[in-house]
């Protein structure tokens, strides 16, 4: 590979790694706004307006057919995806089963049906919380703000992982991060793409920013 090949790939991924970056720490001020968005409803009708970013417990979607319009509630169990637009930037909530990976390979679901945004699909998929930690923080008892979680999964799959929590103060909480990062990646990976599951073995992920050295990783492994 030459060496300006190599200089075009690492400002691909830069870019890439910085608009995830700007997704997952988005302001906490929009959950109160009415972004526009599409409802993809599970009896096929499509339902584009405006709709308050959902936080992981919510039971209904708010939603308006325009900006001067009254809210209407929507029973989230009706609703299979909204898909907001902001900044340019397409981001889908989703309501999806949480997995834990046992060290015996079982999988047991640890969290039924949860609002989840997706905040990176390139093969490797970033699921988290929410855009707006704050209802999140209230449900839970959380006292920090920005509070996190973080989950993995490939496309196409509905098999998602629960990978770690990251507290306000950016500590991170799960035993044996990196041993448990590794055995996600080779559960999803080994067979498309084993070099990415080698490349996660050498890191420690010890840095705050766990999730992006995943991302960045993933990209430089399979491309």
């Amino acid at each position: 590979m030459t060496t300006k090949r190599k200089i075009n790939n690492k400002k691909t991924i830069m870019k890439k790694t910085i608009i995830l970056t700007i997704i997952i720490l988005f302001s906490i001020n929009l959950h109160s706004q009415n972004v526009k968005a599409t409802l993809e409803m599970k009896n096929n009708i499509t339902q584009t307006g405006y709709v308050s970013l959902v936080s992981m417990f919510d039971k209904t979607v708010l939603f308006k057919k325009n900006e001067d319009s009254k809210k209407e509630k929507i029973n989230s169990e009706d609703v299979l995806k909204i898909i907001y637009e902001i900044d340019g930037t397409k981001i889908t909530a989703e309501k999806k089963n949480i997995i834990d990976l046992k060290k015996n390979g079982e999988k047991k679901i640890i969290t039924k049906l949860h609002w989840l945004y997706k905040v990176y699909d390139k093969g490797l998929v970033v699921y988290t919380t929410s855009l707006s930690w704050g209802d999140v923080n209230k449900h839970v008892g959380y006292i920090n703000e920005t509070d996190q979680f973080f989950y993995l999964s490939k496309k196409d799959s509905d098999e998602i992982f629960y990978i770690y929590y990251k507290s306000g103060m950016q500590s991170i909480s799960l035993t044996s991060l990196e041993g448990y990062i590794n055995k996600v990646s080779k559960y999803l990976f080994n067979e498309s793409c084993n070099s990415f599951c080698q490349n996660i073995k050498k890191n420690d992920f010890k840095r705050k920013n766990a999730i992006f050295e995943i991302v960045k990783i993933y990209e430089e492994s399979c491309k």
